[in-house]
């Protein structure tokens, strides 16, 4: 509860509480009109011990938003970095954000918006702070997309370390990699070899897709491929291998 305008905190009052308790008189209030009777009555804090602390509203307005932010942003990384699937992460976060636009909460609005459209467009401060939040937004939703689609082969074939060590000690065979890549430079376009059908990546059980591409005179100059499981989507991949292939034939000649 506050105390009434005047009678200040303890000496030994906790910064943090006094800039969460600012936080909500801004966000009742906006910067303007958040007044330093307001301010004092809010935090409990003298008008002494207020400027001794922060040095003046602006600073105690910025100490307010970076709190704010540092919830918010905390809140969204929590979620997204839950157990189990990525798309159901990225649901629960953003029907966090549904539920805090409506009712009480939603009335309220969120506090970065209000400053950002109060104070962003003339005060430098504020809108590098605002600006930074939803740069980190951003990030921590690209990073949550990434994961997930990281996540797109079968979970059977991701576990199988084994057959990937596997692969790697066939992609050393440089021999076997040059005579496989030799027999696309004859195909009209894609070629598909799949393990069990290709000596090479028997063990892997891993399959190439590959196209040859052509120079000016329409020699063929090399082969450009894609190594995955066998469980490839092959309908997503053989036309981008194609449109690859194309797309260098055309820089080429």
């Amino acid at each position: 509860m506050a105390n009434p305008a005047g009678v200040g905190r303890p000496r030994e009052f906790e910064l943090g509480d006094a800039v969460r308790d600012a936080m909500d008189v801004f966000w009742d209030r906006g910067y303007e009109g958040a007044s330093l009777p307001d301010l004092m009555a809010g935090t409990g804090l003298s008008r002494g011990s207020l400027y001794k602390a922060f040095g003046d509203k602006k600073a105690l307005l910025l100490a307010a938003l970076d709190l704010y932010m540092a919830d918010g942003l905390k809140a969204t990384a929590d979620i997204l970095s839950q157990p189990g699937p990525v798309k159901d992460a990225i649901r629960d976060s953003l029907l966090r954000y549904a539920h805090l636009s409506i009712g009480e909460a939603g009335r309220r609005g969120c506090l970065v918006v209000a400053m950002t459209t109060e104070l962003a467009a003339h005060d430098a401060d504020v809108a590098e702070r605002t600006g930074r939040m939803f740069r980190r937004l951003q990030q921590l939703y690209a990073g949550a997309i990434v994961r997930g689609q990281a996540r797109l082969i079968d979970a059977t074939a991701a576990e199988d370390l084994d057959r990937v060590r596997k692969l790697l000690d066939e992609l050393e065979e440089a021999q076997e990699i040059a005579q496989l890549l030799e027999s696309a430079r004859d195909a009209p376009g894609c070629r598909i070899f799949i393990g069990a059908e290709n000596r090479m990546f028997a063990l892997s059980g891993s399959s190439v897709i590959a196209a040859p591409y052509r120079g000016s005179q329409g020699e063929v100059v090399g082969v450009v491929g894609v190594i995955g499981p066998t469980r490839l989507n092959y309908a997503r991949v053989v036309p981008m291998v194609d449109f690859t292939a194309k797309a260098l034939t055309r820089l080429m000649a």
